[in-house]
């Protein structure tokens, strides 16, 4: 029996369905032309491309599939069939389909976009931004393109910082970012008036259980209300009891829904005079809507560590530890020095008492760090393979949610090997809650801090609990956290200045078990009688560099 007639009709029924957005009809529609003819073209990627917006995307993937396989297949086809592999998180086989979208039409400025950010998602990043760039060529106005290369660069520039990059390619990565950015629009200044304080506001995704949300915390609690009104904008995040602890301190605004113009609209009609940054080029910032200037006075600070590139930013807030002279040149903003450090910390209330030493009672010695494995690269372990040698019977602690994947751990657990480390010296732990993290230092006797991002909050932590960290600071600021924090404690024997000061420090220390005993008994007391806890001078030193750097701007504008 001859059945196309009634395909035909049903196929075009289905597609006016699916163009007047009746997707329901449009579905039974296209099923129905299938089950008649089921190498139908347009109902196999049409159908496809429904389901995968309504996340059934095993189903949407191997319809797509099978309409890329058709002879005489088109370039829509395997486009949705990336889009449906991209949403299914296989980036590796949405480049393939992407990549045989662009060759089956060469100018489709849209499929060049979307093989840029599947490269991206693979870290092919020279790759992803030829193609973003292609993709601007083919169609200059394309904004999806725009907006997606500027956050391949800032990605791209994130995932640099983690590594053992020259500071210049950091800087021109910054600045290729700001060159995408918009012009900054001019704004007035509000003169300061005598008696009234500054309307600072912070933008962050992070005002959460985050190291951000976190160091924030006591310098909120401790501002002067009558120097510094604070507003928070929550770009993103998650509720906790550091959230709801921030709600007590400041106004509070959820803008995490807002678009970039939305934003800049709200930011503008409050009237800040200092708007504070405290994303950088990490995840969820909102830097395209400070290109264009939300407030007469924009500073960076806390969670980023390295220049914007953004000139519209007017000032990072750093120290002479994180940034000592000379080094300003890292920055295009101006540099301005809080006088009691970058940081400032507060333990959480449920942190558990300082243990001894594992030490004493096992015999051996336990380096670790519960840092972020993305610090981590093989001069890192080149580095602790070097001190678990010299260390007999030494074993290594790592933590991280990463390691409850079987396959994370057994990575690591190579690396070692590789490196002539017995594996069975490797203890691998993942996520716990941050009570039993904090509890679990009492099972290291020594923190080791990777290199060149070193440990922010982590190293607080770790010397809250009494474990001394080792050290290697280099040039770059997000290399000179901990140095920071030894410095304020007066432990800078404890940071070297090459890679063979960092591990003969370690193997040293492994070797003064008193001193140790005793050092870990008393880095308490040294962190609250240091600049690092005390949140009333750190405050006190916020407030008044605000308060010049407001006037300063006013004063220049003015003439």
């Amino acid at each position: 029996m001859n059945t196309a007639p009634a395909s035909s009709t049903q196929l075009a029924d289905a597609i006016a369905a699916h163009r007047a957005g009746q997707l329901d009809q449009a579905v039974t529609g296209y099923r129905a032309v299938l089950a008649i003819a089921p190498d139908t073209l347009p109902a196999l990627t049409n159908l496809g491309s429904i389901l995968r917006q309504h996340g059934q995307l095993e189903e949407a993937i191997g319809l797509l599939q099978r309409a890329v396989a058709l002879p005489g297949s088109n370039q829509h086809a395997a486009y949705n069939l990336g889009n449906a592999l991209r949403a299914a998180h296989r980036p590796a086989e949405a480049v393939a389909a992407f990549r045989l979208a662009t060759e089956r039409q060469p100018g489709w400025a849209l499929a060049q976009c979307n093989l840029g950010v599947a490269l991206a998602d693979v870290a092919e990043w020279d790759a992803a931004e030829q193609a973003l760039r292609q993709a601007l060529q083919l169609e200059p106005n394309l904004a999806l393109a725009q907006d997606n290369l500027a956050a391949l660069l800032s990605t791209r520039l994130m995932a640099m910082q983690y590594q053992p990059v020259e500071t210049t390619r950091l800087y021109q990565q910054a600045q290729a970012f700001a060159a995408l950015c918009p012009p900054a629009d001019p704004m007035p200044d509000r003169p300061p008036q005598a008696g009234q304080p500054l309307r600072v506001g912070f933008l962050s995704p992070d005002l959460c259980d985050h190291p951000v949300g976190m160091f924030l915390l006591p310098v909120l609690d401790a501002l002067d209300r009558q120097r510094i009104q604070p507003v928070l904008y929550s770009t993103g995040g998650r509720d906790d009891d550091t959230r709801q602890a921030l709600k007590q301190q400041a106004a509070w605004l959820d803008v995490s829904a807002l678009d970039s113009a939305s934003l800049l609209a709200t930011l503008r009609s409050h009237q800040l005079d200092v708007l504070v940054d405290l994303s950088g080029h990490t995840a969820g910032h909102r830097l395209a809507v400070l290109a264009r200037r939300a407030a007469p006075l924009q500073v960076s600070w806390l969670g980023y560590f390295a220049t914007t590139g953004v000139p519209a930013m007017d000032y990072v807030l750093m120290d002479r530890w994180h940034v000592p002279a000379g080094a300003e040149t890292q920055f295009t903003e101006q540099v301005a020095y809080l006088p009691a450090g970058r940081f400032c910390y507060r333990a959480p209330g449920f942190a558990p008492a300082v243990a001894p030493p594992p030490a004493l009672q096992r015999g051996y010695i336990t380096f670790g760090s519960f840092n972020n494995p993305a610090k981590y690269h093989d001069g890192v372990f080149d580095r602790w393979a070097q001190i678990l040698a010299a260390v007999p019977d030494s074993r290594l602690l790592l933590k991280w949610r990463d390691y409850s994947e079987a396959s994370a751990r057994q990575q690591v657990r190579d690396a070692f090997a590789r490196r002539g480390i017995d594996p069975e010296r490797m203890t691998l732990r993942p996520f716990s809650c941050h009570a039993e993290l904090l509890g679990e230092y009492a099972d290291m006797d020594i923190a080791l801090d990777p290199f060149p991002f070193t440990g922010g909050h982590t190293s607080c932590e770790a010397l809250w609990m009494g474990v001394p960290v080792v050290s290697w600071p280099q040039a770059r600021p997000v290399s000179r956290q901990t140095w920071a924090f030894l410095s304020a404690l007066g432990l800078t024997e404890l940071a070297g200045h090459t890679g063979e000061d960092y591990v003969q420090i370690a193997v040293d220390l492994a070797a003064r078990l008193p001193y140790l005993a005793t050092l870990r008994q008393t880095l308490r007391a040294r962190m609250l009688a240091s600049p690092l806890c005390n949140a009333a001078g750190f405050a006190r030193g916020f407030e008044t560099l605000l308060t010049q750097l407001y006037h300063t701007r006013v004063k220049r504008t003015a003439n």
